[in-house]
């Protein structure tokens, strides 16, 4: 199963979680739902958000500012509604069923999909604001489970291809609980 990783977060609390909205100022990206990037269990030590932020310093400094970060790996229900957005043809189609300022309305989409994948590696203007490959959670209901982990980062990293970091993920598995 697909596996993804959010860096900040120490678990997942329902009552915290702010559903989709578009945003006038930033149409390109969404307020709420919970980001993600892909995590592979085959390279434990690997993510490609933590390499960006760890060779980009000044996005890593403004966002989290520490060596040690609380991160958590999810796995979601094998019927979570994915958006898969990776090609112009989709995009496309996204922003004649959704129309919202020249983009598309994540709000109107988090309707129909409990996710929108993004794949940001096809020559489209609109991707260029997006870095990594990204998960953007709609719905908490789909997560089936996540565990907690923690980020320890090299503290000498600046800009160095050799900088290193470890995900230490813990053993148990939780569930979310229901909003009250």
């Amino acid at each position: 199963m697909t596996k993804y990783l959010n860096l900040g977060l120490k678990q997942i609390d329902p009552s915290l979680f702010n559903p989709i909205k578009d945003n006038i100022l930033n149409p390109l990206k969404p307020q709420g739902g919970l980001w993600f990037s892909l995590y592979n269990e085959l390279y434990p030590n690997y993510n490609e958000w933590i390499d960006f932020i760890t060779y980009k310093p000044s996005i890593y400094f403004y966002k989290y500012a520490s060596t040690t970060l609380n991160a958590i790996i999810i796995t979601l229900k094998n019927n979570a509604n994915i958006y898969y957005l990776d090609s112009k043809e989709k995009f496309q189609e996204l922003k004649q069923k959704y129309p919202f300022h020249n983009y598309f309305s994540y709000e109107a989409l988090s309707h129909d999909y409990d996710a929108i994948f993004i794949n940001p590696y096809f020559d489209n203007k609109f991707l260029d604001e997006f870095d990594i490959k990204s998960l953007i959670l709609f719905n908490l209901d789909v997560i089936l489970n996540y565990k907690e982990a923690l980020v320890e980062i090299d503290p000498f990293f600046y800009n160095n291809p050799e900088s290193s970091y470890t995900i230490n993920i813990k053993d148990n598995k939780t569930r979310i609980l229901k909003k009250n």
